[in-house]
C-alpha cells in the first residue's frame, strides 16, 4: 500500500517535469532558432509491481522551424540538418541554429546577442578559421593591360584615329589617350598612343594578311606606357585569321573603333549574399564580383548529447562531429536574408498540456485513495 503512495508521488513529480518542459517550449515560441524538446518518460522499477516513473530528459525535435525574411544579408538560416559553429573568447566552439549574424568592427562575422562570439569558415585545406571580410571590403585597383580593337579600316586610308579612350594605371588613376593610327603600306599600321597633351607616350605596330584578317605574329601589340610605375597595354586586333574584331578591306569604310577590356579604380563592396553553399557573394561598386569565406557547419551522430550554455549548444568529448560545408553530405542548405523560427508547435504543446495535467491529477488521486486506506487500515486496526 505504502508503494502505492509513492507511485503516485513519482507520478506527480514526473508530470511537473513535463510540465515544466512543455511551459519552456513554450516562452521559447518565439525564440530564434529554438528546437522544442519532449520530455523521456521512463518506468522505475523496484518491486513486483513497479516503484513508479521518472524523466530520464529530454529530446529535441529536429524539424525545421519557419524561415522567415529578415533584411540582413548576413542573418543566416539552415535549411536540413547542421548548425553554425562559433568560436567563444576562451577559444571554445559553441553551436547554434539562430543565425543572427552580422559584421563586427573589424568586419569580421560574429553572433548578434553577444557581438563577441566569432562565426567560423571553412578553409580550402578543411580547417575552421574566423569568417572574416577584411580582405574583401575594397576591390584593388587593377591596372588596364588590354585594348581590343574592332571594325574595318581601309588600307586607302592614310591614318586613322581613335579618341577618348581610359585607362587606369596600377594605383588605379584614370588616363584619357587617345590611338593613331599611321599606314605603313602592305597591310603594316604604327600604332600611336597619344596622352590628353598629344604627347605620343608609346608605340607599337600591327599588321593584317592579305585576305583582311589579323596577321599572324602582328595581330597586337603590346606598347609600354610610361604611367606611375609603368605598365604594358596590349592592343590588340584579335585573333589571326578571323574577321571577328579588326579587320582590313578596301572595299570597306573605315569604322575601326577600340574598347578598354579591364581595369580598374578601388572599389568599395554595395551589396552582400550567401548562396546556398554558404558563400559570401560581393559585388563592387565597379560592377566587379568576388567570393569570400564559406561557412562551416557541424555535424553530430546524436544531438541528444549536445549540452545547453545558454542560447547555444556545446558538444562533449563523446560527441562525434562532423565538420564540412553546406549543401554537401548530411549538410543542409544556407539561406542567406533568412531566419529561422522556433520549431514550437503551440496544438502539440497544448495537446502535451492537457495529457501532463490530466496525469498529475491522476497521480494525485491515487495518493489520496492510497492515503485513505492507509488510515482505514489504521483505524480498523486501532479499533480492535
Amino acid at each position: 500500500m505504502l508503494q502505492s503512495l509513492f507511485n503516485g508521488l513519482s507520478g506527480m513529480l514526473s508530470f511537473s517535469k513535463g510540465i515544466e518542459v512543455i511551459s519552456q517550449n513554450i516562452s521559447n515560441m518565439n525564440t530564434p532558432g529554438y528546437k522544442a524538446k519532449n520530455a523521456l518518460y521512463q518506468e522505475v522499477l523496484g518491486s513486483q509491481y513497479g516503484a513508479g516513473s521518472d524523466v530520464a530528459g529530454t529530446a529535441m525535435q529536429q524539424q525545421n522551424g519557419d524561415f522567415q525574411d529578415a533584411g540582413s544579408p548576413t542573418t543566416l538560416a539552415i535549411d536540413g540538418s547542421g548548425f553554425f559553429i562559433l568560436r567563444g573568447e576562451n577559444g571554445e566552439n559553441y553551436y547554434t541554429r539562430a543565425g543572427q549574424f552580422q559584421l563586427n568592427e573589424e568586419y569580421m562575422l560574429v553572433d548578434s546577442a553577444t557581438g563577441k562570439y566569432e562565426v567560423m569558415a571553412l578553409s580550402e585545406a578543411g580547417v575552421l578559421e574566423a569568417f572574416s571580410f577584411e580582405g574583401n571590403r575594397v576591390r584593388p585597383p587593377v591596372a588596364t593591360s588590354e585594348v581590343q580593337l574592332a571594325g574595318n579600316i581601309s588600307s586607302d586610308e592614310g591614318e586613322h584615329r581613335i579618341d577618348d579612350l581610359y585607362i587606369y594605371d596600377i594605383a588605379g588613376e584614370s588616363h584619357r589617350i587617345s590611338i593613331e593610327l599611321i599606314n605603313d603600306d602592305a597591310g603594316s599600321w604604327t600604332v600611336n598612343v597619344l596622352d590628353e597633351n598629344e604627347s605620343n607616350i608609346g608605340s607599337g605596330s600591327v599588321a593584317f594578311d592579305t585576305d583582311g584578317s589579323p596577321l599572324e605574329g602582328s595581330s597586337s601589340a603590346a606598347i609600354e606606357i610610361p604611367f606611375a610605375g609603368g605598365q604594358t597595354v596590349e592592343f590588340n586586333l584579335g585573333e589571326p585569321g578571323s574577321f571577328e574584331n579588326a579587320t582590313q578591306f578596301v572595299s570597306g569604310a573605315t569604322n575601326l573603333g577600340a574598347t578598354v577590356t579591364d581595369g580598374g579604380a578601388a572599389s568599395g563592396y554595395i551589396s552582400l549574399n550567401f548562396d546556398n553553399d554558404g558563400v559570401l557573394n560581393i559585388e563592387y561598386g565597379n560592377g566587379e564580383e568576388e567570393e569570400g569565406a564559406r561557412i562551416a557547419l557541424a555535424n553530430f551522430n546524436d544531438v541528444t548529447k549536445l549540452s545547453q550554455s545558454g542560447s547555444f549548444y556545446q558538444a562533449g568529448p563523446d560527441v562525434r562531429m562532423i565538420i564540412g560545408n553546406a549543401n554537401e553530405g548530411v549538410n543542409g542548405k544556407v539561406l542567406g536574408g533568412k531566419l529561422e523560427l522556433s520549431n514550437t508547435e503551440l496544438t502539440e504543446q497544448f495537446a502535451q498540456l492537457l495529457v501532463s495535467q490530466q496525469g498529475y491529477t491522476a497521480s494525485s488521486r491515487v495518493m489520496n485513495v492510497a492515503n485513505q486506506l492507509i488510515e482505514t487500515l489504521y483505524s480498523s486496526t486501532g479499533g480492535r
